[in-house]
């Protein structure tokens, strides 16, 4: 079977795997981690220089690694997603079907994005004529793809695919998912990737914008457990020691008077870890918030973060969930290939080699194959001659055809010297007009990057004054970026119902969830509760397409950074 390389480039450490290409349960024969320098990886985007491709090649050597061929797992904000439906057509349509209708998905200039898409799903019946494919469409920025060909190239190797990240952890997992609704959870050095799979089914992702990496560096630059040189042995002290305060020990009620070494570290540690799992459970809690949604039954996680011993453990102390460690996958024995290590941080590399999405993937050009018949022995002094004289023949005709070839040369360029000579004034107007496109383009970046569903929030105050009764008492209201949480009582329970109702009558609410609901004129044991009867509810409110306005709008955003990077780079080579 095919052999290739695929690699994760993260802010702190590239992971390379050599295994098995496009196999169900593929083998892997060499895994391998190279530090990643500063500057080379910005939110997906990947700028190698010399001293990281230098690092890179001489790992590839000391592994013994000969595979030419190459895979790329990326993760990025960048990356749009949108879930669709579409006919269930041949095969070989689909590619056709998905690029004719991707200005529907992603209402943006498509010119500057690559196209790719999975089949999560086949719905109805192929014989009364309904069926069709829910599937997740993906666009990444073309210009996010050239550092990963530099890349190669600067190695020597072919690219042969390129992968989402969600989509790469989610090949690897997708069996252990048959039942139930599991939540994966990928802590990476600045994120945490999250999806919801429910049998088998990507229901729900969403990215955090926090990792481990303010920790690892607590870790390293702390003697309790010993001198720390580099990163690689900051994860070697994290998989053998407790890094992790589970005692609670940094909560002022029982912090130590004087704790040891090993002790502050820990609480530092922790404390360092927390942006990350509060973020993780404001995702969890959105999720679950969401009308309609599974319970989930599992959480898993994965990725660099699960080095910390006591990793699991933490997180379910914070989000009430059972937590644990993806230690094994099933049918694919892949602990047999990590036998002294940890295979969680290379999850996203195998899953990469195992069904890459395809970014940009162009048409294999077809291959020639060359025989050479050699004459007999008897004939070789004539065709010796006859080449002889044809190479003259030919060189003559070559030495003709290069003059001729270099007068039209110098003709030409004496004409384009007169043409730029008068088109100069011309220069100036356009450089004009490139800067002035460059600073449009980053206005419109800064003004997506504003749009919130948040900004419903006066339209739905100005919908209560308009449709909510006198009786109504507000007791609490608060707001997110997603919608409101309200506290309020009412006479009795047929005004509450009559509120509620109102509420999902709004232009600008999704869903109306009841948190809690307190009548106080209930009777109980024969007498009222109490003697001024009323109703207490709180209702959790979302605003009315505030994921879809804010996945366009990230959208939106990414291709005007994009265009606006493309126009500074323009105007800064016509300024040379």
């Amino acid at each position: 079977m095919a052999r290739v390389l695929s690699i994760e480039i993260g802010y702190l450490l590239t992971r390379v795997c050599e295994l098995d290409f496009k196999s169900k349960a593929p083998k892997v024969y060499k895994s391998f981690t190279v530090p990643t320098l500063g500057g080379v990886m910005d939110d997906g985007a990947v700028d190698p220089d010399l001293h990281y491709v230098e690092g890179i090649r001489s790992a590839l050597r000391e592994n013994g690694v000969k595979t030419k061929k190459v895979v790329f797992s990326i993760t990025s904000s960048k990356i749009a997603t949108r879930e669709v439906m579409i006919p269930a057509v041949k095969e070989n349509r689909i590619a056709a079907l998905v690029k004719a209708n991707a200005s529907d998905y992603f209402p943006v200039d498509l010119s500057q994005f690559k196209i790719a898409y999975s089949i999560l799903d086949t719905i109805g019946d192929k014989k009364e004529g309904n069926q069709q494919y829910k599937m997740q469409v993906y666009a990444i920025p073309g210009h996010m793809l050239d550092g990963y060909y530099a890349l190669a190239a600067s190695l020597r190797l072919e690219v042969v695919g390129f992968d989402y990240g969600i989509n790469s952890i989610y090949n690897v997992m997708k069996k252990d998912c048959a039942t139930g609704t599991t939540l994966i959870a990928k802590i990476d050095e600045r994120s945490v990737q999250v999806m919801v799979i429910k049998e088998q089914q990507i229901v729900f992702t969403r990215n955090v914008a926090y990792g481990v990496e303010e920790a690892l560096q607590t870790v390293m630059e702390s003697v309790a457990w010993g001198n720390i040189h580099s990163l690689r042995q900051t994860l070697k002290v994290t998989e053998q020691y407790l890094c992790i305060d589970l005692e609670d020990k940094g909560l002022p009620e029982n912090r130590p008077v004087s704790p040891s070494l090993e002790e502050a570290t820990q609480i530092n540690v922790t404390e360092a870890l927390m942006p990350m799992i509060t973020g993780l459970a404001r995702v969890i809690d959105y999720y679950v918030s969401r009308g309609g949604n599974e319970p989930i039954d599992k959480v898993m996680i994965t990725g660099i973060g699960t080095n910390f011993t006591g990793m699991a453990r933490l997180l379910q102390k914070e989000i009430e969930y059972q937590v644990a460690a993806i230690k094994k996958v099933e049918g694919m024995n892949l602990e047999r290939y990590f036998k002294d290590g940890f295979f969680g941080e290379y999850l996203a590399c195998i899953g990469a080699a195992m069904s890459p999405l395809g970014f940009a993937t162009e048409d294999e050009k077809s291959k020639k194959t060359s025989v050479e018949v050699l004459p007999d022995k008897a004939n070789l002094m004539p065709l010796a001659i006859l080449v002889c004289v044809g190479g003259i023949v030919v060189a003559g005709a070559l030495a003709a055809v290069s003059i001729l070839g270099y007068r039209t040369a110098v003709n030409e360029q004496v004409r384009m010297n007169n043409r730029i000579a008068e088109l100069e004034p011309v220069e100036i107007i356009y450089t004009d007009y490139l800067q002035a496109q460059y600073t449009n383009n980053k206005l419109t970046y800064f003004q997506y990057n504003t749009v919130t569903p948040n900004e419903e929030l006066v339209a739905f105050i100005n919908e209560m004054e308009e449709k909510m009764p006198s009786s109504l008492m507000v007791q609490s209201f608060n707001a997110d970026l997603e919608g409101v949480t309200i506290s309020f009582t009412v006479e009795n329970k047929d005004d509450a119902a009559w509120v509620i109702q109102q509420f999902r009558t709004f232009d600008t609410v999704e869903e109306v969830g009841v948190s809690s609901i307190t009548d106080t004129g209930a009777v109980m044991d024969g007498q009222v509760i109490s003697d001024e009867p009323m109703v207490s509810l709180t209702v959790a409110i979302t605003y009315k397409g505030s994921d879809a306005q804010a996945a366009i709008a990230a959208a939106d955003a990414a291709a005007a950074q994009a265009a606006a990077d493309a126009a500074a780079a323009e105007s800064q080579t016509e300024t040379e």
